[in-house]
């Protein structure tokens, strides 16, 4: 009777120690899941960054307009309008008296300035990169800049007409870039600009050599320059 006494009591005791074991290994696995908070681990799928947008930057233009709202600006006495003498000097004559006469088919475009415009800078810039030609006081345009570029596949020489040779720094031989200033326009009926109202002549000649011409006698002179607008705009100018 002994013998199974100490049998059950050991087996009972034994039982105890078990089921002790379990419940207290069970407590301590609820102590740490709890004191290391819900488990963070992720896939590696998961832990991919999204991307963000990428914005998009415009594209940097090759060739601009030399001067703000082109269009706007541009006047009747535009590429390849004829004047006589008698009728030339409608441009000027109410605003510059003494305003010189001209005669011819005209070489370029005229871009205007407003009365607001007449006392504050208007700059002229490069239209693209380019080599200075010719840079000084010429008659008919007071300041004149002649830049040679190649535009497209051809090459031509810029007229920028009636510019304040005292606002530009330019030098013959010296290369200009994309969006560089130029000058400023000169004021009106000054020497400056050779008594004229305050605007820009702009022309482009085909090829290398220098013409400083504003006016042409014939279309077939003529047919050495071309329109600048329309090429402008054909290449996509900003």
């Amino acid at each position: 009777m002994k013998k199974h006494f100490w049998i059950i009591i050991i087996v009972a005791a034994a039982l105890v120690i078990i089921i002790g074991g379990f419940y207290l290994w069970r407590y301590y696995k609820n102590r740490q899941k709890v004191n290391n908070g819900p488990s963070t681990n992720q896939s590696s799928d998961s832990q991919t960054t999204p991307t963000s947008a990428t914005s998009q930057t415009a594209p940097v233009p090759t060739i601009i307009y030399p001067i703000d709202n082109y269009s706007a600006r541009l006047s009747k006495n535009s590429f390849g309008s004829y004047y006589f003498s008698q009728n030339s000097q409608k441009f000027d004559s109410t605003v510059c008296p003494g305003a010189s006469e001209y005669t011819g088919y005209h070489t370029g475009d005229d871009l205007e300035t407003i009365p607001a415009e007449q006392n504050i800078p208007i700059a002229v810039t490069s239209i693209a990169t380019g080599t200075v030609r010719q840079v000084g006081r010429v008659s008919g345009y007071g300041g004149l800049a002649v830049i040679e570029y190649t535009l497209g596949d051809e090459t031509y020489t810029a007229y920028f007409g009636h510019i304040n040779l005292a606002t530009t720094t330019l030098k013959v031989g010296s290369t200009v870039s994309i969006g560089e200033k130029i000058a400023e326009l000169a004021p009106a009926c000054s020497s400056a600009n050779s008594n004229v109202r305050k605007h820009l002549h702009f022309a482009l000649h085909k090829g290398t050599g220098v013409d400083v011409e504003g006016y042409v006698n014939s279309k077939s002179a003529l047919s050495a320059w071309i329109d600048p607008k329309a090429l402008l705009s054909t290449l996509g100018a900003k």
